[in-house]
């Protein structure tokens, strides 16, 4: 079913979700990702509908109201429909944000292990998921290293040099 909001019922969405944020705000790294967990459900509850841009509409107005950003209502939202409750791994918001974005609840769960098992960054798993390590694909190795051996050098000769009117 879809609900539209009034505004009384706005304005305590709204004051819950500030209340969440401030609890949020100042909780360790766990404790913020149940936050925005947090702040996803109760979004969720309202189910707003997503016709027409009226999902997005109340989340402009409560990014306004709240100080978060759309963006990252919107993140919390998916975060809370990606966990059916709050995961017990020790990882921060930011390595939720990245999870929650992998619809395949298998993938996910091995990237959240690999994370935390392995005590990867953010950026850490960024790389691993773009590097696609569920799939077997391979980190980089890093630039290539230039080859000093007298079989990689190149006799060149230079015959003219062109300078373009107006160039120098």
């Amino acid at each position: 079913m879809t609900r539209t909001l009034s505004e009384t019922r706005f304005i305590a969405l709204s004051r819950e979700i500030s209340q969440l944020l401030e609890a949020a705000q100042g909780a360790a790294a766990k404790d913020k990702a149940r936050g925005y967990w947090q702040i996803g459900g109760r979004i969720e509850r309202e189910r707003l509908s997503e016709e027409a841009g009226y999902h997005n509409s109340v989340l402009r107005d409560l990014s306004r109201t709240t100080s978060l950003s759309i963006r990252t209502l919107q993140r919390s939202v998916a975060f809370h429909a990606a966990y059916d409750e709050v995961p017990d791994a020790h990882l921060t918001w930011g390595h939720y944000q990245l999870l929650s974005a992998i619809d395949s609840k298998k993938e996910r769960r091995f990237y959240e292990r690999q994370a935390e098992n392995e005590s990867w960054s953010v950026s850490q798993l960024r790389d691993a998921i773009r590097f696609d390590l569920f799939h077997g694909g391979q980190p980089d190795k890093g630039p290539l290293e230039r080859p000093t051996s007298l079989s990689y050098t190149y006799l060149a000769r230079l015959e003219r040099v062109v300078v373009l009117s107006g160039q120098s």
